[in-house]
């Protein structure tokens, strides 16, 4: 799994900061803020993502103990 950053756009639509190459009709998550998250939730989700891109193929030997 990667995590991009994107830009509302308006009309349903996100722009990426990246390119990202998917195959037509790709189901994306979308991680959107509630207005009542405090910002240590923020910081929470973002230290996940960063954590989980250090995980590696090699890594999913530990999933199976």
């Amino acid at each position: 799994m990667k995590t991009f950053s994107a830009t509302y756009k308006g009309n349903r639509l996100l722009e990426l900061k990246v390119d990202v190459l998917l195959d037509e009709d790709t189901e994306v998550l979308v991680v959107v803020p509630e207005e009542e998250d405090t910002e240590e939730s923020v910081w929470a989700l973002l230290v996940t993502q960063e954590f989980a891109k250090g995980y590696g193929e090699i890594d999913s030997v530990y999933d199976t103990l």
